[in-house]
């Protein structure tokens, strides 16, 4: 922009929006501000709306360079807040079933927010107002606030269960006869000079089986020497 070009400005309507935004953002945070208070893993919650503020203060004014056309910008603006009030109708479904305070309406709340943000900057990167682009750097600004909320409850078990599980299968699918000789795994082994005795090897992974297996029957029934076993070989 030259010095003989008029200052950018915004519309109504666009001050509007973002004063509109700021003020739910200030709701979210105050929302969140006890369980960034007592939850030391979501105490980096503090720095979420500094980087978020830094982040779009970074983009702004891009000029011609990453904006929107009109169309786009309505029907990208238009589906993202949509399903912003589709997660606020939700949280408030979680609220009157559990309570406000809960990890699911506050997960609920934040994800609420993003996309209500991933929809204001479609709407500000229109041609026409060209106040940030739609870039990645602006998504991330938007992205910060459901990472610094609380996870619904069990999440971390289910995703060591399900990694878990992903390991032990990657593991005896390498093990399988038909799968040892060509298996990346053993290519490397070998190039390393190390010995490898294939049956020895291929009997443990049926050992492996047979125990696993075994365990889980013992489990399944209650057994209480299931959870000694599993303790014991962890």
């Amino acid at each position: 922009m030259t010095g003989s070009e008029a200052p950018h400005r915004l519309p109504t309507a666009a001050k509007v929006n973002l004063a509109a935004l700021a003020i739910l953002a200030a709701a979210l945070v105050v929302h969140l501000w006890p369980e960034w208070s007592h939850d030391a893993d979501l105490s980096h919650g503090f720095l979420a709306p500094v980087a978020c503020g830094l982040l779009v203060y970074l983009c702004l004014h891009p000029g011609a360079r990453g904006t929107l056309p009109g169309r786009a910008a309505a029907i990208l603006t238009g589906s993202f807040g949509a399903a912003a009030l589709a997660g606020l109708w939700t949280a408030g479904l979680f609220a009157v079933t559990l309570d406000w305070t809960s990890p699911l309406v506050d997960f609920t709340l934040a994800c609420s927010f993003a996309l209500l943000g991933f929809g204001a900057i479609a709407a500000f990167a229109d041609r026409r107002v060209a106040l940030v682009p739609f870039s990645w750097a602006c998504l991330a600004a938007a992205a910060l606030w459901p990472l610094c909320s609380p996870i619904p409850p069990g999440t971390y078990s289910r995703l060591t269960s399900a990694l878990q599980l992903w390991v032990s299968g990657s593991v005896m699918r390498t093990l399988e006869p038909g799968n040892a000789g060509r298996s990346g795994l053993w290519r490397a082994v070998a190039l390393l000079g190390a010995p490898a005795d294939w049956g020895a090897l291929l009997r443990l992974a049926a050992a492996y089986r047979l125990a696993r297996r075994a365990l889980l029957d013992c489990a399944r029934r209650g057994d209480p020497t299931a959870a000694t076993a599993g303790q014991g070989g962890g």
